[in-house]
């Protein structure tokens, strides 16, 4: 087993690689697919190849990236669409949670010349709701470019992430951006907990440090015991702080997650508080990488696959 200077210097050359081998197939077979149509099975099978050099086995899957792939053909994802969409799982969460964990919702665009820049606050986030990842940070209105910000929501509008990720989930979700209350505090480093639910349970927790200068990702068990692997990113050298709500955090993502077979759980705890960010049904779209590669079916022992 790797100790931990070992495991940070070999996630950080991890991550260089991850770039090369995820990245790269990505968009070579999206430009294949623009000219030859490639089913969804056909995509996800090429792509784990070319990320993991290893065939990906659909019919007993027993790894946790495999068992993604799995979950995007055969585990009907379109069900979770209202969960996936960052406006309606406003709903999702308000009624199962309450509204003291959700982050105030400013606005809902449908397009862009909707967004009244003049009345927004001078910080604040927008999210499409159709998509993972495609966040703009405002810290300072004053610094914005509104023009490129405008032309960033365009795109986002657009494009279907679904088409271009291959993850069924978006799918149905109308595109719409939506506006949220930045959360950033300029003294202090906001964390990000992501819990992994297995079939309604948390088994696993890992925490986003320096986003967007260093990514760095650390896990835990939910009793707050470090693990000794990455996924996808570094880990933090010197670990992560208990959280206070930790206990808090973990009964409300399981009430969120209830039946649902995998779903991540994603929370933001400031200023004493647990703020609910949103539900991700497939990690770095199941093609992240785990050093030491032998957690991959660790995990995946944790997910139990419904019947097809």
């Amino acid at each position: 087993m790797l100790d931990l200077s070992q495991l940070i210097q070999k996630s950080s050359r991890l991550t260089k690689k991850w770039m090369r081998k995820v990245i790269a197939p990505t968009h070579l077979i999206a430009k294949l697919s623009k000219v030859i149509p490639v089913s969804d099975r056909r995509y996800v099978t090429w792509r784990y190849f070319l990320t993991f050099g290893r065939p990906l086995d659909l019919s007993h899957p027993l790894t946790f990236t495999a068992k993604l792939q799995w979950l995007k053909l055969y585990g009907r994802p379109e069900q979770y669409a209202p969960l996936a969409d960052k406006c309606a799982v406003y709903d999702y969460v308000r009624a199962r949670i309450g509204n003291a964990h959700l982050n105030r919702l400013l606005g809902v665009y449908r397009q862009t010349s909707e967004i009244p820049w003049a009345d927004l606050p001078e910080s604040f986030v927008l999210k499409a709701t159709h998509a993972s990842g495609w966040n703009l940070i405002v810290s300072a209105k004053a610094r914005m470019d509104r023009a490129k910000a405008m032309q960033t929501c365009q795109q986002w509008l657009e494009t279907s992430y679904s088409a271009r990720s291959r993850e069924p989930v978006y799918k149905d979700i109308p595109p719409r951006i939506i506006c949220v209350e930045y959360l950033g505090d300029p003294d202090t480093e906001l964390f990000d907990y992501k819990l992994y639910c297995f079939n309604g349970r948390v088994r696993l927790i890992h925490v986003d440090t320096q986003r967007f200068t260093g990514h760095q990702r650390t896990f835990y068990t939910p009793d707050w015991q470090r693990l000794p692997f990455a996924y996808t990113y570094p880990v933090r050298s010197d670990g992560v702080q208990r959280p206070a709500a930790l206990e808090e955090m973990i009964s409300l993502a399981e009430r969120l997650a209830e039946s649902i077979p995998f779903v991540r759980v994603d929370f933001f705890y400031i200023r004493g508080q647990v703020i609910f960010g949103e539900l991700t049904f497939f990690p770095d779209s199941g093609f992240g990488a785990f050093t030491p590669p032998e957690w991959d079916a660790i995990i995946g022992s944790y997910l139990e696959l419904p019947r097809s």
